[in-house]
């Protein structure tokens, strides 16, 4: 999966809601079905403790990030570029890798892919 492209990715977190969480290996569902924060309709207050906590206590070596945007449009805010980039940098000092931010919304006449890949997007540093 880490060196997969994010339509790999997409096509997983498919199956994880289709098929359940059995059906990832035991790492991947520890850290898959842990909900991190709930949000509001236009926010989210994401603190990196909580992101990288399961994998800490997993023990994991990489995280990836989903969220979904309630506007159907998965493209990324400034503030999920933000927060992103805070993210990897939290990661790095404690040396577990963000191997991508996946924003979930819907196909649109105007966007054939229903989700977008921060790290696809050029967004890491």
């Amino acid at each position: 999966m880490v060196n997969s492209p994010p339509s790999d990715l997409h096509e997983l977190f498919d199956k994880v809601f289709q098929d359940g969480l059995g059906a990832i290996s035991e790492l991947a569902v520890s850290l898959l079905d842990t909900l991190v924060t709930l949000a509001t309709l236009d926010s989210c207050n994401v603190h990196s403790r909580e992101v990288f906590r399961p994998a800490i206590c997993a023990p994991g070596s990489a995280v990836i990030l989903r969220h979904n945007h309630p506007s159907s449009d998965p493209t990324p805010s400034e503030a999920d570029i933000r927060v992103t980039r805070d993210l990897i940098r939290a990661g790095q000092l404690l040396k577990i890798d963000v191997l991508d931010h996946v924003v979930i919304g819907e196909v649109a006449p105007d966007r054939p892919k229903a989700w977008f890949s921060l790290r696809g997007g050029g967004y890491f540093f």
